[in-house]
């Protein structure tokens, strides 16, 4: 079972890697050029996302990759709840509710908008 936990984690790690480079890079092409530099477009990415000129597809992907990380620290944890670190397993737990508030605050800010 363990093995299969972990590969789950390693699968929903890779998607949301893929979704989340792929919006950023998306929206810095849109960005104005103050903004397109690495550092400062990755923080202007959030920003930007809920704007009408990033494309629906985009906040999907976006949204999407939020949930694809939670799911990875979600499996991650119960990996290390099978493997007798309780302490490790709770701390990820407490880190996937935070980014599944996370998706789901900006998934009720930009409802109308997906």
């Amino acid at each position: 079972m363990q093995p299969f936990i972990f590969g789950a984690g390693v699968l929903f790690f890779l998607l949301a890697l893929g979704l989340g480079f792929s919006v950023f890079e998306q929206v810095r092409s849109r960005l104005p050029p103050s903004l397109k530099d690495d550092l400062t477009a990755r923080f202007a990415v959030d920003v930007f996302i809920g704007e009408t000129w990033v494309p629906v597809r985009v906040r999907r992907q976006y949204l999407a990759s939020m949930i694809f990380l939670s799911a990875t620290l979600a499996c991650f944890a119960a990996y290390a709840l099978l493997d007798g670190r309780r302490l490790l397993a709770l701390a990820l737990l407490a880190v996937c509710l935070i980014g599944l508030g996370a998706a789901g605050f900006r998934w009720k800010k930009y409802r109308e908008l997906l």
